[in-house]
This record gives C-alpha cells, structure tokens and sequence, in this order.
C-alpha cells in the first residue's frame, strides 16, 4: 500500500479558482509550519488533504493525503487537479511511503532475522517494559526503512479513542483495526523523500505507470531460521560453542547489530561467518512459509492502482468539492 503521498507544485502553477473563492475562509484556520508559510486542512470541504502555501526554501506547494491508504491513485489525482489547475499526473511526488503489513511475525523475530542492506545507520526505539512498542529503522535522511509492531500501535489508536468516547461507543477491537484479536502483525515502511524518490516514480503518473516494476523492499534481507536446538555431536566443539555465542548475541543485539560486529572483527567477512554457522541462527515459528516481499507488496497496492477502483463519477464528484479553473494564489 502507499500510507503516505506527498505531491508538490512549482510555484508558476495556479490553483484553481475554487480554491481562491473559498480561500478567505481557509485561511483564517492556516497556520504557519517551519517549512511552509501556511498549511491549510482542506477536510472540511471534501477532501482528505492537508494543502501546504509557498515553501521557504523554493517557493512550492504541496498537498499530503491523508488516509492515503484508503485512498486510489485516482482518488489522488482528482485531489489534486481540485487545488492545482494543471494535470494533476504532471504533479512531482514530495515524499512516497510504500507499506506492507506482515501478520503471524512478531517484532522479536524481525530483530533477530532481518537486516537492510547498504543502511548503516540502525536505530532501536522501545523494546523495554515502559515502552514496549519497539520499533526499528535503517537509514536516516530521505531514504529509511521502518518496521514496527502494526498491533500495538493500533491498540494504543484504540485506548485512546475508548478513554475519549466510552467502550460502549466503540466497535470491537477486531473490527476498529482488521487485525483478529491475538494476531500479530509487522508494518514495513520506506519513506522516500524529494531527491531519492527514483526517476521512474518522480511523479503520480509514472508512480501509477511503473510501480509494478518497482521493489521498495528490495534492501531488506530475511535470514531463514536455523535448527531449533543443534546437538553438539554434530559439530567440533569450537563450532559448537561459538554457534552458541553467535546465537545468544542475536538474542541479546539483534541480528543487524550482530552482522555489524562481524564485519568490524573479520576483516568485512560477516557473510562467509553466518553461513557458517546458519544453523545456529534464532529458529522460525513453527509453519512459517519464506516471505517473497516484492509479491506481497504488489497484491496490497491492486487496489490502490486499480483503473476500475474509483469510478470517474466519483472522480469528478471529489475534485468538484474544491476544484474550478484557472486562478492565481
């Protein structure tokens, strides 16, 4: 899915005249933000979409979807040509997050199997008993990765909204969230921002044209488990006990963390060391099937770029609800 899309506009392209006739009204709710001279919540005149005036460093607008998950790419388009009087597919991308949620994984078997390759930079948030919500990401600036846990996040969504309007007021947990009580679930995030979206995405046209050629996943490594419990018949005794060590580290670092120390104490020959001792590797869950990322990915966007998804009756209805013609801001 994409959770997050951010469209900017150069400062030469009008908005619409919609706009201009209900901007007097709008802008008495903007404010300004570090980066921007004004944000506007266009919400309350039919769109899900936070629209941002004139950036402080090249004058651009941007508009950020909210709810994008929910939302087609034409849902995004009509959108847009509602607030930007130009072919809202010309439109270049500010900011991508493809995401995917993985059910039946647990956060402590990420931590201990799966790496990004070329990131550096590992940062762990939580993972403590006043904080158990960890959360992992790889990479820093405009292009990262982050994994987290989709369930905790979710129930915390749901204490909050039942502290403010009463259980009585709510659904099931099951039905707020989608996820069935007890399952599991892992979010992947790729946040791509102005300078390392890649070419063939730049803009919600070629976005919509080639993400189906497109892997936002394929840094991400998943090391198959090792054996459950290696008998130490079946190995010299050197291999055994540093299999054992090489086992506990994971446990106790992480799988990254422990990769990073490999490479810095063989000379950059982490690679060879863990095949080596793959067997010794934390084990997978009972039943667990290979995760092919770049598949599960494509089957949860279908929707999301799916022609017949969004019917142009309801297209023209939503750029209708702030759209119009040419006009300048």
């Amino acid at each position: 899915m994409f959770d997050r899309v951010e469209l900017r506009a150069d400062p030469e392209i009008p908005f619409t005249d919609c706009l201009e006739t209900l901007y007097p009204n709008l802008r008495r709710r903007s404010s300004p933000t570090e980066n921007y001279k004004g944000m506007l919540d266009l919400r309350g005149f039919g769109l899900e979409a936070l629209l941002f005036i004139r950036c402080r460093f090249g004058a651009t607008n941007k508009i950020v979807f909210r709810g994008a998950a929910k939302m087609t790419l034409r849902q995004m388009a009509a959108g847009a040509a509602g607030v930007f009087d130009c072919d809202p597919y010309g439109l270049r991308l500010a900011r991508l997050d493809p995401a995917l949620d993985i059910p039946g994984i647990s956060m402590e078997w990420v931590r201990s199997h799966v790496r990004v390759a070329r990131k550096r930079c590992l940062k762990e948030i939580g993972g403590t008993a006043k904080n158990p919500g960890q959360t992992l990401y790889f990479g820093r600036g405009g292009d990262s990765i982050r994994l987290y846990d989709k369930r905790l996040e979710q129930m915390r969504k749901y204490e909050r909204l039942m502290r403010k309007l009463g259980p009585e007021s709510l659904p099931s947990f099951e039905d707020f969230s989608g996820i069935p009580t007890g399952l599991p679930v892992v979010r992947i995030e790729r946040q791509m921002r102005v300078g390392r979206i890649p070419p063939q995405l730049d803009t919600l046209g070629s976005l919509e044209q080639n993400i189906s050629k497109f892997n936002p996943f394929a840094a991400i490594v998943i090391h198959r488990g090792g054996k459950p419990e290696p008998k130490d018949d079946d190995y010299s005794i050197r291999k055994y006990m540093e299999g054992k060590g090489f086992r506990q580290t994971i446990l106790e670092r992480g799988l990254a963390n422990t990769r990073a120390l490999l490479n810095a104490r063989t000379g950059g020959n982490a690679s060879r060391k863990m095949r080596q001792l793959s067997d010794f590797l934390p084990p997978d869950p009972v039943g667990l099937s290979p995760l092919n990322l770049f598949e599960m990915f494509q089957e949860s966007i279908g929707r999301q770029i799916s022609v017949s998804a969004a019917p142009d009756e309801a297209l023209e209805g939503q750029t209708a609800a702030v759209g119009g013609t040419r006009s300048e801001m």
